[in-house]
């Protein structure tokens, strides 16, 4: 297939060092809606023109890490599909009427509940994916934003590096 032309759709730094991480935690929240409309069968060829529009009408710089797209962006994103931005698989796939209203397919709404929002409208903590007998927190504002149980807020790195130096679970 042909490249990929544009700009990257979640953000990312340049980092020094090798060893710096490259995604900051917008990037994460960015990461984890994008998750979720791959989930639910919407082509990246879609999103990318479809995104654009929802930053232009909503103002923001970090839409997909927003609580703005997650209360208006299905009614936002029906609107922006109606101009031919998303074919209409991708928008069934995406958007369902509800109540009246449209709101996101339960596919895009797991992901999204995922994520807590600050009193600025951005993500501020995420519940990571994946973890089948624990809750994984991601919150910039505790351990360097790096992974932790939240039961405990013990940095999923220590259990790791315990296990791999051969304690046993």
């Amino acid at each position: 297939r042909s490249a990929v032309k544009g700009n990257p759709l979640i953000t990312y730094i340049r980092p020094r060092h090798p060893a710096d991480a490259s995604v900051p935690f917008t990037g994460l929240a960015e990461g984890m809606f994008l998750s979720a409309l791959r989930k639910a069968g919407v082509p990246l060829q879609q999103i990318r023109p479809a995104l654009t529009l929802v930053r232009e009408r909503l103002g923001v710089a970090h839409a997909l890490a927003s609580r703005r797209l997650y209360v208006a962006g299905a009614q936002l994103l029906w609107e922006v599909s109606e101009e031919g931005e998303l074919d209409r698989d991708a928008r069934r796939a995406l958007i369902v009427l509800r109540n009246g209203q449209y709101v996101f397919r339960d596919v895009v709404e797991q992901y999204m509940r995922r994520i807590e929002y600050a009193d600025d409208d951005y993500a501020a903590r995420i519940s990571l994916p994946g973890y089948e007998v624990a809750t994984v927190m991601a919150d910039p504002q505790i351990n360097f934003g790096r992974p932790f149980f939240r039961s405990t807020g013990t940095p999923v790195n220590a259990v790791l590096s315990r296990l791999r130096a051969g304690e046993s679970l």
